[in-house]
Order: C-alpha cells, then sequence, then structure tokens
C-alpha cells in the first residue's frame, strides 16, 4: 500500500455528524493512467463506510469532502 507521509498526519477525519476513523490511506492511477489520486477509506461510529480524496498529483481539481457508501449507493 502506496502512502505519502504529509497525506498521514491524522487518523480521523471530522465530518459534519461524527469522527470517521481512516481504515486505508492509499493511491491508485487514474483512468487515464497519467496522474495519481490520493484516497481514504473510512468507518464512523455507526460502522458505515466513507471514502475521500486527499491528493491529485495531476492539475486537475477535485472535492475533498467525505462521501458515504450510501450516498454513492443512491446516486
Amino acid at each position: 500500500m502506496a502512502t505519502n507521509a504529509a497525506r498521514t498526519k491524522t487518523n480521523t477525519t471530522e465530518s459534519s455528524d461524527s469522527a470517521i476513523k481512516v481504515i486505508k490511506d492509499a493511491t491508485c492511477p487514474t483512468s487515464t493512467g497519467k496522474s495519481t489520486l490520493g484516497y481514504q477509506v473510512g468507518v464512523d461510529d455507526k460502522d458505515e463506510s466513507h471514502f475521500k480524496l486527499t491528493s491529485n498529483s495531476g492539475a486537475g481539481h477535485f472535492s475533498s469532502s467525505c462521501i458515504s457508501f450510501t450516498a454513492v449507493q443512491t446516486a
């Protein structure tokens, strides 16, 4: 698992409702393979999964908001 020391300052991320415990902090290539995205997977106190983009080695913009897996399924 690839990680970036600058991105691993904390093991929890605050959301509007509760603290999210990060269980995975890793990177993956973008769909074009030209850039690398950093991401985190976490769980809240209700054991709901959340996803968050943390970095982009390319010039693209991204939202660093936590998104619940339930919201992804709904969309």
